[in-house]
């Protein structure tokens, strides 16, 4: 099983043995990216993803050596081919953010909230990705979202039906996530 935790960092397993390895982290955030967003993605797309300020042959170039080496440790989770790359949809793969989503769907908050251990992989980042850099906001940012307006719903749930000491810890939580939440809610 391929474990892929993004939550306050990044932490990759592969049947429970922790993967450190990789040789860049542009390998590691193109296994991230791919396993978020599933489906095939085109090469010539991700080579400009991850390397927008090389030529085409050089950014071509370049992610093949990063798919050689995610191919080396990860084969039975990816379909690579000539045009194409993406995660195997048959694989046995758990991502935290898909787990979250789910959790948070069937209104699991308090499993939603063990898995949230911080932001989106807080302190990873590719300086010179800005597209990579712009979607790793934007999905820090949308998680973010739905982890609090998820909370907003269950306090408020919780105080209508009168279990206040539920909706206390919940309130503390959030403001643990969003500690400016107070301000924002005085000046509206």
């Amino acid at each position: 099983m391929l474990e892929i935790k993004t939550f306050g960092g990044i932490s990759i397993l592969r049947d429970r043995v922790e993967i450190n390895d990789l040789g860049s982290r542009k390998a590691e955030a193109l296994l991230v990216y791919l396993a978020i967003e599933g489906g095939q993605h085109p090469r010539t797309i991700l080579a400009a993803m991850f390397w927008p300020e090389s030529s085409q042959e050089q950014a071509s170039r370049s992610l093949r050596v990063v798919l050689s080496t995610l191919r080396k440790t990860f084969n039975a989770y990816l379909e690579i081919n000539r045009t194409s790359a993406g995660i195997n949809n048959v694989a046995s793969i758990q991502v935290d953010v898909l787990e979250l989503e789910e959790k948070l769907s069937r209104n699991q908050i308090d499993h939603a909230l063990e898995l949230y251990r911080g932001d989106f992989l807080d302190g990873f980042c590719i300086p010179d990705s800005l597209a990579f850099e712009d979607w790793r906001l934007l999905e820090q940012e949308r998680i973010r979202r739905l982890i609090t307006e998820a909370l907003h719903a269950t306090i408020s749930i919780n105080l209508k039906k009168g279990e206040t000491t539920t909706g206390l810890e919940l309130s503390q939580h959030l403001l643990r996530l969003d500690p400016l939440m107070n301000s924002h809610t005085n000046n509206a």
